[in-house]
């Protein structure tokens, strides 16, 4: 293997995973169950997919929009940095 080659690898502790992963991917790109924000398609919530509908909000400057977000249940155990 060529040092090049050898370069592009990198490692981490099991302490520093995640903080090394984020260097490199951004928390909205990695899936929940790894530390990030992602669920779009993870396992863990089978519910929802980028099939679901979305909303668009654009709030001027200056200005107060409400926004309701409901939630069905609430899960201790997940992660989310």
């Amino acid at each position: 293997m060529t040092q090049r080659t050898k370069s592009k690898f990198v490692f981490a502790s099991p302490t520093k995973t995640v903080e090394t992963l984020f260097k490199y991917v951004g928390p909205e790109h990695v899936p929940i169950q790894y530390g990030g924000l992602s669920v779009d398609y993870c396992d863990c919530n089978p519910e929802f997919t980028i099939d679901d509908p979305a909303a668009v909000v654009t709030v001027k400057p200056a200005t107060k929009q409400p926004l309701e977000i409901i939630v069905n249940e609430v899960n201790m155990e997940t992660n989310i940095l």
